[in-house]
């Protein structure tokens, strides 16, 4: 992840929109010592530069991105898995015919009571000329990352409904007694970051209600303010009945307005629009929230830092009169 001074990146970057590959070297290197200008920069790296890496490597490409795709259900199951007790969480369900043929099969799959919710995972990461707008190549990303999900998650629904199937989970051939089920909720969820996805899903589904489609960010701050599995469906339950009635940038512009006003409209030809100033809660109370629990944990990385050496926080401040001051 780091450079030389002597670098030279981004010959080909022309607009705005252009892959810029600072972001995956955030770190200068010198003779004594490594520069980071951009310190959150780090952070995005660390999680974008693997998936380059193994992208330009033909012989392991394959295999890097069938783990990714596991890698990515299992890391949706540990969200969900704070949330949940004595629910069960099943990944990886093969819904099959009475004769055993298979219908679809569904990556991470919650039965509690009566009710039932589907999320379908996409590890597939959109390409550069859909970030920059190129309608072809955006369309198919979108129908790869999000469409075919929600095909995929809603195709057995009836026949659960109608008790006309059989839930496997794949690996361990256990059967799900999904007997009391009558409601049915289903979300799709990309792995990288996609802050367009609900303008675009808004769009794409302007004629039906609209799936619930977020990143796997959305769900790391959606189940730490919805708290239990009974909320969490309601709010996917609700929120896709007003998918075209209330109208946000974002899926947190959503959750905000859930939690301190509700889903509630009288007429169905009523409009809201979410301010951004509901999503820019997040900003401010679930990051304190990360720095007071991490605090300690970041002192104990820093604590070999020189104290009249600049803080690593990037504030400009020596350290001794910055992150080192408890």
């Amino acid at each position: 992840m780091s450079i030389n001074l002597d670098t030279v990146l981004n010959q080909d970057f022309n607009d705005m929109g252009d892959l810029n590959f600072f972001r995956l070297y955030p770190v200068i290197k010198t003779e004594s010592r490594y520069i980071i200008p951009i310190p959150y920069l780090l952070a995005e790296a660390l999680y974008d530069n693997p998936f380059y890496w193994m992208k330009d490597d033909d012989s392991y490409k394959n295999i890097a991105f069938k783990n990714r795709g596991e890698s990515a259900v299992k890391i949706v199951k540990h969200f969900l898995s704070t949330i949940l007790t004595d629910e069960r969480i099943y990944e990886n369900v093969d819904v099959s015919e009475r004769k055993g043929k298979l219908i679809t099969d569904l990556d991470v799959c919650i039965v509690k009571d009566n009710k039932m919710l589907v999320v379908q995972v996409k590890s597939k990461r959109l390409t550069q000329l859909s970030k920059q707008g190129k309608i072809v190549n955006f369309e198919e990303d979108f129908k790869k990352a999000i469409v075919e999900a929600n095909n995929q998650a809603k195709r057995p629904i009836k026949s659960i409904l109608d008790r006309e199937c059989s839930l496997v989970v794949s690996e361990t051939g256990e059967r799900i007694d999904y007997s009391q089920i009558d409601d049915i909720q289903t979300m799709c969820l990309v792995l990288d970051s996609y802050p367009a996805v609900t303008t675009h899903t808004r769009m794409h589904f302007d004629k039906e209600l609209s799936p619930i489609a977020i990143s796997v960010f959305d769900l790391e701050v959606l189940v730490k303010y919805l708290k239990n599995f009974n909320t969490l469906f309601d709010y996917i339950k609700k929120r896709e009945l007003v998918s075209h009635n209330y109208i946000s940038e974002n899926e947190l512009g959503f959750l905000s307005f859930y939690l301190k006003e509700g889903f509630n409209f009288t007429q169905k030809e009523e409009i809201i629009f979410i301010d951004n100033s509901y999503s820019q809660y997040f900003d401010d109370d679930y990051y304190k929230f990360l720095v007071r629990n991490d605090f300690d944990k970041y002192i104990s990385l820093i604590k070999n830092i020189g104290r009249n050496d600049f803080c690593i926080c990037g504030s400009g401040k020596k350290a001794k009169r910055c992150c080192l001051i408890r």
